[in-house]
């Protein structure tokens, strides 16, 4: 693995370093309330048979530890010579983020017909429902028929103002709503698609409906969401034990207006550490924050030393903690227990930097980590004005 340290716009050194591990796959781990649950039947039509040694994949993605990082997969059931199912049950009113892969010898993600990679499919879980899904194509076997556009506009319920900042989604191919509320999907596959709608904080309640695409032709959308007003969530986390009196807690989450792009900034991450909110440590070494978040929004979330990836929270074992909290429709605290940022029989890795004295007050110094490629950058710990540190709990291996 490679690392790299830098003052923001001022330095950058770069040193090489042991392979630092831990991106596979993982379950994701045990939520704080046990919601109610909802039966999802997945189909998916295969562009064509699948060959010997070959089996298909639904895989779900987090976004809050990063799409490339901590998916969830299962093998799906053969059907048809075509067609696969998957049944399971899922978390109502949740957003869930997935796609289909292709595994065997080689594993491969699907494409959209215009041949390029799926980079999440969406659902919103209201009630028990079944989705049946067409691939359009593989890496190997490219889109051949007709495709189609959905266009439209979406709007405030209530008085008609456009709705900008919306996701947009149907068969994988995403769209983000412009300053007029309009939006435009283009080469979706003839057939009748499931159109998926989302604020990217949360802000308007989810749209979900069917769509027939023709082929050569435009399907129309124009609906008008309702508001989520907003209520006053208090996050209590409690740490564990050994940690630095001065390390500074983030929450990282699944909001865009709490710091998650939704896009790839970094190789796979979706969230840089310098835009998590930070979380205030109290009298009795508790840390809290308080949040205003739209009731009845899906807010999957963790705690954080770092970002998404680097030094967030475990299970009491070594696999990613993503916790699930549905905004409820008045002010609340919700208490958390950290069980771990350092995974059993690990150690530390700390960074201590120098730099010159020269160094301007105002500037940070961050660290990047290239286990792969270079991810997003971390701030340090400012120890005084020449003295940087970061101590590395997670993910590596020895």
């Amino acid at each position: 693995m490679r690392f790299k340290v830098s003052i923001f716009l001022t330095l950058s050194v770069l040193v090489l370093s042991a392979l630092i591990s831990g991106c596979g796959t993982s379950l994701f781990s045990s939520k704080p309330v046990e919601y109610q649950k909802a039966e999802v039947l997945f189909e998916a039509t295969s562009p064509s048979a699948l060959q010997e040694g070959q089996k298909l994949q639904i895989e779900f993605l987090d976004d809050v530890t990063g799409l490339a990082f901590n998916p969830l997969r299962f093998d799906m059931i053969q059907k048809g010579e075509r067609t696969f199912y998957y049944k399971t049950t899922l978390t109502l009113h949740s957003n869930v983020k997935y796609r289909y892969i292709k595994g065997g010898q080689n594993v491969t993600v699907e494409l959209n017909p215009g041949g390029e990679q799926i980079r999440f499919r969406l659902l919103n879980i209201d009630d028990p429902i079944t989705v049946s899904d067409s691939i359009a194509a593989w890496p190997e076997e490219p889109f051949s028929g007709e495709t189609g556009t959905i266009a439209g506009q979406f709007y405030d319920k209530a008085n008609n103002t456009p709705l900008p900042n919306l996701l947009v989604t149907a068969q994988g191919i995403q769209a983000i709503t412009a300053s007029d509320g309009s939006f435009r999907l283009q080469g979706v596959n003839a057939g009748t698609h499931l159109i998926t709608v989302m604020a990217l904080d949360g802000s308007y309640k989810d749209f979900q409906q069917q769509a027939v695409v023709a082929g050569n032709a435009i399907t129309p959308v124009y609906v008008g969401l309702e508001k989520r007003p907003l209520v006053n969530v208090t996050f209590e986390a409690i740490l564990p034990e050994g940690l630095a009196p001065s390390t500074e807690l983030r929450i990282a989450s699944n909001m865009y207006s709490l710091g998650n792009l939704y896009s790839d900034v970094y190789a796979g991450s979706t969230i840089l550490s310098a835009d998590l909110p930070v979380m205030q440590k109290l009298a009795n070494g508790t840390y809290s924050l308080t949040l205003a978040l739209p009731a009845g929004a899906y807010f999957n979330y963790k705690y954080s030393l770092g970002d998404g990836f680097w030094n967030s929270e475990l299970t009491s074992g070594s696999t990613f903690e993503v916790r699930e909290f549905i905004v409820p429709d008045s002010n609340t605290i919700q208490k958390d227990t950290i069980r771990a940022f350092q995974a059993p029989n690990s150690g530390l890795v700390t960074f201590n930097v120098t730099v010159p004295a020269s160094t301007p007050v105002e500037d940070i110094v961050t660290i990047q980590f290239n286990p792969f490629d270079w991810l997003a950058p971390i701030p340090m710990a400012r120890v005084d004005a020449t003295h940087w540190t970061f101590v590395l709990y997670n993910p590596q291996g020895y």
